[in-house]
């Protein structure tokens, strides 16, 4: 399953299928006007019958905050992320050019070798999917997408 790169390197190669993303879409409404962090979850499911890594990746490195962006899941299995809206003042652009607009995160996977998932402790998981990532050309990743939307608070003018 796993080749090896000329530096010594393994690649991860294309899975059969895309990791699925549960809920697909999160919609966060502003309780208290995104003053203060908002923390959720959702699930990243494996369908196929082997191992695979992931890579979140999204413009802003710093925004939102995904608790652990490479790692690797288990065949057939879940794993269960958690998601940081931090507060708005911490935010990269004012509230009302972030609010009220769909944004993305792209869910990258590579098929991994049972033997090297196995043989590779829990916390070594996510240094060895991001290097795994490093080796692997883009164009052998499945690629899925998470969108999310932040609502305008009442007291945030629209974005002219």
């Amino acid at each position: 399953m796993d080749s090896v790169h000329p530096t010594g390197a393994a690649q991860g190669q294309t899975p059969d299928s895309e990791i699925k993303i549960i809920p697909r879409w999160l919609i966060f409404r502003p309780k208290h006007g995104f003053r203060s962090p908002v923390v959720t979850t959702f699930v990243l499911e494996n369908l196929d019958p082997f191992p695979v890594a992931y890579a979140i990746k999204g413009r802003d490195r710093h925004f939102p905050i995904v608790k652990q962006v490479h790692g690797m899941i288990a065949a057939k299995s879940q794993f269960t992320m958690e998601f940081l809206v931090p507060a708005r003042n911490d935010w990269p652009q004012d509230c009302a050019e972030m609010t009220n607009k769909r944004f993305k995160l792209a869910v990258l996977s590579l098929a991994v070798s049972q033997p090297l998932f196995d043989s590779l402790q829990e916390n070594e998981r996510p240094s060895a999917a991001r290097d795994l990532f490093r080796a692997t050309p883009p164009t052998v990743r499945l690629y899925t997408k998470l969108s999310y939307v932040l609502i305008r608070p009442d007291d945030v003018e629209p974005a002219l």
